[in-house]
């Protein structure tokens, strides 16, 4: 429900993620598990598996690509596509 709730507060402040299809890709080679893209996202996209994040529910992604600013290693891809 929490993240429901994060999800249209970004959609108001990011509308085009109403009109894109996220798709969103980890480098495992780069990552270096620091797990902060788990603690910022807001559609809750991240999950650690093994150390390193793996994208597990990519339908959830906002386009706020805090991800992609704060990932120190640039082990995060977001490509906006078109539907």
């Amino acid at each position: 429900m929490q993240s429901n709730i994060i999800n249209m507060f970004w959609l108001v402040y990011f509308p085009k993620a109403w009109e894109l299809k996220p798709q969103v890709i980890v480098v495992e080679e780069k990552c270096n598990g620091c797990s902060l893209c788990v603690k910022l996202c807001p559609g809750e996209v991240f999950e650690l598996v093994n150390g390193k994040a793996r994208v597990v529910r990519e339908e959830n992604c906002v386009l706020c690509y805090g991800c992609v600013v704060l990932c120190d290693p640039k082990a995060i891809i977001v490509r906006d596509l078109d539907p």
